[in-house]
């Protein structure tokens, strides 16, 4: 008499027995593979956009100097392979003026570029409005607001006159550098910017 097997345990046999195909998808070799397919193909313009390609969000950002550079890591076969895109990064110094705002002979307001600003200031053709703050780089490279009888004495020390967007450029910098790797990802990830950018396992793709 032949025994009965239970179709239960038949079927959990037959499903052990060879790999799901959700576990082939997840081969890490392949997922290097689909992802730089899929980079090639979509082209994708921003990082929004490359994540989606990509189908997941990078191991990483850096963010300095306007810029979000991102990196997607695959444990394959020969090791670590990288995929690395950096993108403008879209943030408040955008909305601040690249001119310098002076005073002229007869109380007149100009806006002068920052090097004309300071040129004028040394030969005395122009003064700072009164109660005013000037954006100045130091000798250092530190950027700071400086009132008006502060500010000889910075030009003389080898500081710059700088714009209010790179004031307000240097006070974001601050403040990113001090966020978490978390909110570096989110930021990145959802910026509008261009991506500038892309490395596959180091060699750098025409974008």
């Amino acid at each position: 008499m032949r025994p009965c097997v239970p179709s239960l345990l038949v079927a959990v046999a037959a499903a052990c027995s060879k790999p799901s195909a959700s576990a082939a998808q997840d081969d890490p070799q392949d997922a290097y593979v689909r992802a730089s397919a899929s980079l090639n193909a979509d082209h994708p313009g921003t990082l929004p956009a490359l994540a989606h390609a990509m189908g997941s969000r990078p191991a990483g950002c850096a963010v300095a100097d306007a810029t979000c550079v991102c990196t997607w890591r695959f444990l394959t076969k020969v090791g670590i392979k990288e995929i690395e895109a950096a993108a403008a990064l879209v943030d408040a110094r955008t909305s601040e003026a690249e001119t310098v705002q002076m005073v002229a002979r007869g109380n007149r307001p100009v806006d002068l570029p920052p090097s004309e600003a300071e040129r004028g200031y040394r030969a005395g053709e122009y003064s700072v409005p009164a109660d005013d703050r000037v954006p100045v780089s130091t000798a250092a490279g530190e950027i700071h607001a400086v009132l008006p009888e502060d500010l000889t004495k910075l030009l003389n020390m080898g500081g710059h006159v700088v714009s209010p967007r790179a004031l307000k450029g240097a006070e974001l910098e601050r403040e990113y550098r001090s966020w978490t790797g978390l909110q570096r990802i989110d930021a990145c990830v959802s910026q509008p910017g261009a991506v500038r950018l892309v490395k596959l396992d180091g060699q750098t793709t025409p974008w």
